[in-house]
């Protein structure tokens, strides 16, 4: 677990994946799409790109590696012409920085898992070539529970607010804490 470094396990059902990939509005599910399928199994993300892919009738492109590099990454990225992509926080920071023409071909990114970084969402717009999404949800909750779908002429200077609950979830603020 990221917040307590224990490892957890977390019981996820049918239902749970369908409502992150079956009539939500976070993603265009209905648009064709070609996901590259790169986080562990292990990993919730995987739930995103395995069963948004394919109960959707979308393609799966299956990175080889166990340890992707950047360039291996990137390279997938290109090749395969991966149209919807998930990042965790650092990994997207790495991409922007280091081979952002890798994402040329992406019509929605999505990124999150950890606090995330105004200079390289910043970064990220100027390419203008798609949809920057910063996605937010505990495991516990089946991947994403809220989304922000970041404007192009987004001009915050401070943070990147974890927006709105998905569709199919609930959000409660409890207090000011």
């Amino acid at each position: 677990s990221g917040t307590t470094g224990t490892p957890k396990g977390v019981q996820i059902i049918h239902s749970n994946i369908s409502r992150l990939v079956k009539g939500t509005d976070y993603v265009d599910f209905n648009a064709p799409h070609i996901y590259l399928q790169l986080s562990p199994i292990s990993f919730d993300a995987s739930t995103f790109e395995i069963w948004g892919s394919l109960l959707n009738g979308n393609k799966m492109i299956i990175i080889e590696s166990n340890r992707p590099t950047l360039d291996e990454i990137s390279q997938k990225l290109e090749t395969e012409n991966v149209t919807i992509l998930f990042l965790t926080t650092a990994l997207f920071n790495l991409m922007v920085d280091h081979h952002p023409s890798s994402l040329q071909n992406l019509r929605q990114l999505l990124m999150g898992g950890e606090a995330v970084s105004v200079h390289h969402v910043k970064k990220a717009l100027s390419l203008k070539k798609f949809t920057l999404t910063h996605v937010y949800g505990p495991t516990e909750n089946t991947t994403f529970s809220t989304y922000f779908n970041v404007p192009g002429e987004w001009k915050e200077q401070s943070t990147v607010p974890i927006g709105k609950p998905i569709n199919n979830t609930k959000a409660y603020i409890l207090n000011t804490d």
